[in-house]
């Protein structure tokens, strides 16, 4: 795949702003924890706030990778990012625990699109030993 110098710089920082949305959820929600069971209550399910998130994700990811394979990394990557502002909104919608769980999922499946296109894509637009770097400097952006 060509692409010009230029336009490379950007496509590497979408690419590392996609997955630092996708990985660094987590923590932010761990956080902010004791203020949602403060306003939501539901302490008995909270473990189900980040469980949901964690489960969608991890089915999601071998199956969007596939996927973008097959039809294209750029739609699945747009997709990813749209299912995970569309579940970001809904969890500021939450009424209850129960809510923001299933809210969760849904960013969750969003977060499933992005990270394994963003690791499969530096491979592709550069030379084989430099898109090796490229993984592991996102593989640490996500540690």
């Amino acid at each position: 795949m060509s692409v010009k110098k230029n336009r490379l710089g950007f496509i590497v920082a979408g690419l590392l702003l996609g997955i630092l949305i996708a990985a660094i959820d987590n923590t932010i929600v761990a956080t902010a924890m004791g203020t949602i069971i403060g306003d939501l209550g539901g302490l008995d399910q909270f473990v189900w706030v980040t469980s949901a998130y964690m489960v969608a994700e991890m089915a999601g990811m071998p199956i969007f990778g596939k996927l973008s394979d097959m039809y294209g990394r750029k739609r699945f990557f747009v997709f990813g990012i749209v299912v995970f502002l569309i579940g970001s909104m809904l969890c500021g919608t939450a009424h209850s625990i129960a809510e923001l769980s299933i809210y969760r999922a849904i960013q969750g499946i969003g977060g499933g699109a992005l990270i394994p296109i963003t690791l499969r894509s530096f491979l592709t637009f550069f030379h084989r030993s430099c898109g090796a770097k490229c993984q592991e400097c996102s593989a640490r952006f996500l540690a």
